[in-house]
């Protein structure tokens, strides 16, 4: 099943997501990254990185492009994650994890300082973690609870890409400290 996820404003077409049951089995991974979500401690047992190829926008005068790609940390057993981190990243045209190196300062997504850091030579698309989902389990329910952020900043680097691997290490803030990651991880990556 597909679910196309729009947003708009500063950001025009994100990317296209794929939910299948085969990525929500656990697998056992390398993995030191830690973190909270809404105060609940956060210890991933699943790191995915998704290719979801490129991304486009058509102003007036041209076609922009971008390199697609979902980044999660997730635990739990079932098709909805317990918690989970989703981070959302859209990278130059033509543009490798490998030995990547990103950083970011937490700012307001769709905010004069949003747009100063994600469109500094005025494209139209937009490039960085673009944006952050996560999602966490509420006493006394079954479902967990979703919410995508406001903010988010971030500081990854990203190793060379072996076979479907990659290893990495992230520092990540959204909404001032209610979703946080920190630490090292080897994820596996899925071209969607």
């Amino acid at each position: 099943m597909k679910l196309q996820i729009v947003f708009r404003g500063s950001i025009a077409l994100l990317a296209l997501y794929s939910l299948h049951a085969k990525s929500a089995k656990e697998t056992s991974q390398s993995t030191q990254v830690t973190g909270q979500i809404k105060g609940q401690v956060f210890k991933p047992t699943l790191i995915e990185i998704r290719q979801l190829g490129r991304a486009s926008v058509r102003n007036a005068s041209k076609t922009e492009y971008a390199e697609a790609f979902h980044l999660e940390f997730r635990n739990g057993k079932g098709f909805f994650a317990d918690n989970s981190i989703l981070i959302m990243l859209q990278l130059p045209s033509g543009s490798k994890l490998s030995n990547l190196k990103w950083t970011q300062k937490e700012v307001k997504f769709a905010s004069p300082e949003y747009d100063k850091q994600f469109f500094p030579s005025g494209n139209t698309l937009a490039h960085g973690a673009i944006g952050c989902r996560y999602s966490y389990k509420k006493a006394g329910k079954d479902m967990p609870h979703t919410e995508m952020s406001n903010t988010l900043g971030m500081s990854i680097i990203f190793g060379t890409q072996v076979k479907d691997r990659i290893a990495g290490a992230i520092y990540m803030t959204a909404d001032g400290g209610k979703a946080v990651l920190k630490g090292t991880f080897t994820a596996v990556v899925k071209k969607i």
